[in-house]
C-alpha cells in the first residue's frame, strides 16, 4: 500500500510520484467501534527533475505532477502533520485517474456510511425482482409501520440503527447475497455488520453510482436525492465550494474520546470549469488513535484545511 502517493495517466503511460512507499498488510475484521493504528504522515519528498522535452504531452503531465503536488499533496501533509491523527483519504477523478491516496486499501470503520452501501444493496435487490418504478414501490410497500422508501431515509439521511436492521432483515428476502454482491461490486475489504470498508471499496462504490453501472437511474437518483437531505451548512465542503458546483456527499463524526471524521462525497464541477463533466470522488476518513492522538477540533481543522486544498486545486486545474 502506498501512503501519501500521487498517480497520473495521460496518453496511454502511467507516471508515479511517491512519498515514503509502506507495505502494510491488512487488518482482519475488527469489532465494531475499533479503529485500526496507521503510519504517522511521511515528509514529502520533491520531484524529480523534469527531463528535457519538446512532447507536449509529456510537459502537460510534468506539469500536471507539480501542480497536484504543489495544491494538493502537500497542504494535505501538511495539514496531518500539524493536526495529527491517523488518515486514510482517497481522492479520485471519475474514470480511475488517482490525485491522492494515503492508506486506501486499508479496511477502517467508518460508522454510518457504511449505510450508503446497505442502501445500493437494498435497492439492487428490488431490481433483481424486476421493478422498474422504484419510488412507487418503495412508497406503496410498507416495512412494519413506515414504508420501504421512509425506512431507507431513516437509515441513510439519520443513521436510524431500527430501520438499517429492518432494512437487512429484508435484502435476503429478495434472494440477493450480500456478501457476494460486495464481491462483484469489487468490494473485498467491506464488512457490512462490522461497518467497515476502505477507502479504495468506497470510491470504487462511488464510481459505480455516478456511472450507474450497479443501479438503475432512478436508483442512482434516488440515492442521490437521500444524501443530499440533512444539514449541510456546517460542512466545509460545502462551505468553501464554488458557485455552480454539485456536491452529494455522507458525513460522520464522533467527538468522544476516540474522535473520528469521515466524509464520502461525489463532487461534480463541470458546472464551475466550464471543461465538461469533471467529477471527483472524495473519501476522507480520520482517527484519533494511541499511536496518533488528535483531539476531534484538530481532526476538523486538518478536514477543513484539506477541503480548502482541493478546491484550490479544482481551481488552478481550470
Amino acid at each position: 500500500m502506498i501512503i501519501g502517493s500521487i498517480l497520473l495517466s495521460a496518453c496511454g503511460a502511467a507516471a508515479t510520484t511517491e512519498v515514503s512507499p509502506v507495505v502494510e498488510q491488512a487488518p482482519a475484521s475488527l469489532p465494531p467501534g475499533s479503529v485500526p493504528s496507521a503510519t504517522l504522515a511521511p515528509t514529502l519528498t520533491a520531484l524529480p527533475s523534469a527531463t528535457s522535452t519538446t512532447d507536449p504531452d509529456q510537459i502537460l503531465l510534468e506539469k500536471r505532477q507539480q501542480d497536484i503536488l504543489t495544491y494538493l499533496a502537500e497542504p494535505i501533509e501538511a495539514a496531518i502533520s500539524t493536526s495529527g491523527g491517523d488518515w486514510f483519504i482517497l481522492l479520485q477523478e471519475l474514470g480511475g485517474e488517482t490525485l491522492y491516496a494515503r492508506q486506501a486499501d486499508t479496511p477502517i470503520w467508518v460508522d454510518n456510511i457504511i449505510h450508503l452501501p446497505i442502501t445500493m444493496l437494498f435497492l439492487r435487490a428490488i431490481e433483481d425482482k424486476g421493478v422498474t418504478e422504484m419510488k412507487v414501490y418503495l412508497t406503496v410497500n410498507r416495512d412494519y409501520e413506515t414504508s420501504l422508501r421512509q425506512t431507507l431515509f431513516e437509515m441513510l439521511v439519520y443513521g436510524n440503527e431500527t430501520s438499517t436492521a429492518n432494512v437487512m432483515r429484508t435484502i435476503p428476502k429478495y434472494g440477493l447475497n450480500i456478501n457476494q454482491t460486495l464481491q462483484a461490486w469489487d468490494m473485498p475489504d467491506t464488512s457490512i455488520p462490522y461497518k467497515m470498508a476502505s477507502a479504495q471499496n468506497l470510491v470504487t462504490l462511488l464510481g459505480g453510482l455516478v456511472s450507474r453501472s450497479l443501479l438503475s437511474d432512478e436508483s442512482t437518483i434516488l440515492t442521490f436525492d437521500m444524501l443530499d437531505q440533512g444539514d449541510k451548512a456546517s460542512n466545509p465542503l460545502y462551505i468553501h465550494a464554488p458557485e455552480g458546483a454539485i456536491l452529494h456527499d455522507k458525513q460522520v463524526s464522533v467527538s468522544t474520546k476516540d474522535a473520528m471524521l469521515g466524509e464520502l462525497a461525489v463532487v461534480e464541477v463541470g458546472a464551475v470549469v466550464e471543461v465538461g463533466d469533471s467529477t471527483y470522488l472524495l473519501a476522507i476518513f480520520g482517527f484519533s488513535s494511541d499511536k496518533a492522538p488528535a483531539p476531534y477540533v484538530e481532526l476538523a481543522q486538518a478536514y477543513t484545511q484539506m477541503v480548502q486544498a482541493f478546491w484550490g486545486y479544482v481551481e488552478v486545474m481550470y
